[in-house]
């Protein structure tokens, strides 16, 4: 998923939420030292609901100032924390809501001001995204980056977790020292106590529950299951998903929640009728929903 400009909205409204002590400002330091073990003993800051809940995410700069008001009835709110400070963020908590920051660890972007210093680990272009790259995470380089520069200033935010893109990075490039450093890369991120989710990864995610290593994550959504993107043209077109295709992930939804991690969808349509069938499906599923009318740029 591409991490900025989105030109889609999505709207959240998410009950029972059920929190925890919040993380001690000690963290971020040893965030910084663990790298050795990929086991943890964390509280989680936020536990996700299941069942049909239907989410805001804007990644883009739109929610400040006035803006703030149309996202009122809305209980958490997923951002990119890049594009805000830590009083745009602390006045979206004033207002109620909970803030998740999309944080972006398997790939890199021309647009983005650190991209010079990476361009030596990109592995290939990003498909349909040729200002994006996959980048090698398996190096210590771009894993104390992610966590001492990225995660750590989205902290000193305040965001409440960290929505997490592109462990996809694995499915394109399947070798063990990818899975490891995205492994290491998320032990490191646990220690901020916060909230994890994954946006894809199933083949990531299916090897880190077999290991043993479910607790580095609170659940995951995946895009296209039931539309799918038919041109990226403009703002894209779209069209239905083959029924083989969403087979296959109703049945790793089965094994993700089995390990207990929260399940969304992340869905394409302008039709009204079928945005209709999504939310049918969804509470029939018991599935977190987001449906986008456009294209994401």
């Amino acid at each position: 998923m591409k991490n900025y400009l989105k030109r889609f909205v999505c709207s959240v409204f998410v009950m029972m939420l059920l929190f925890s002590t919040a993380a001690d400002p000690s963290v971020e330091a040893a965030a910084n030292n663990s790298t050795k073990s990929t086991k943890t003993n964390v509280t989680t800051a936020i536990k996700m609901p299941e069942g049909a809940y239907n989410w805001k995410i804007s990644l883009n700069n739109s929610i400040k100032g006035s803006a703030i008001n149309k996202v009122k009835n809305y209980k958490v709110l997923v951002i990119d924390a890049q594009n805000y400070n830590a009083q745009e963020v602390k006045k979206l908590k004033d207002a109620g809501h909970i803030v998740l920051s999309y944080l972006n660890i398997g790939s890199v972007e021309s647009n983005r001001k650190y991209y010079n210093r990476f361009k030596s680990l990109r592995l290939k272009t990003y498909e349909n995204w040729e200002d994006e790259y996959w980048v090698n995470v398996s190096s210590r380089t771009w894993q104390n980056f992610v966590i001492n520069n990225l995660a750590a200033s989205m902290v000193k935010k305040g965001v409440d977790g960290f929505w997490v893109d592109n462990t996809d990075v694995y499915e394109y490039n399947k070798r063990g020292s990818i899975y490891k450093g995205l492994v290491k890369i998320l032990t490191r991120l646990r220690k901020y106590n916060k909230t994890v989710i994954l946006n894809g990864g199933d083949q990531f995610i299916t090897p880190l529950i077999k290991q043993g290593k479910k607790h580095l994550i609170d659940g995951m959504v995946q895009e296209e299951v039931t539309t799918k993107i038919s041109s990226y043209s403009g703002h894209g077109s779209f069209s239905n998903q083959s029924k083989e295709f969403q087979r296959y992930y109703e049945r790793f939804f089965v094994t993700a929640k089995k390990a207990n991690l929260s399940v969304g969808i992340l869905e394409y349509t302008r039709s009204g009728s079928k945005k209709s069938s999504i939310k049918s499906y969804a509470k029939k599923k018991k599935l977190n929903y987001c449906i986008a009318s456009d294209l994401i740029i």
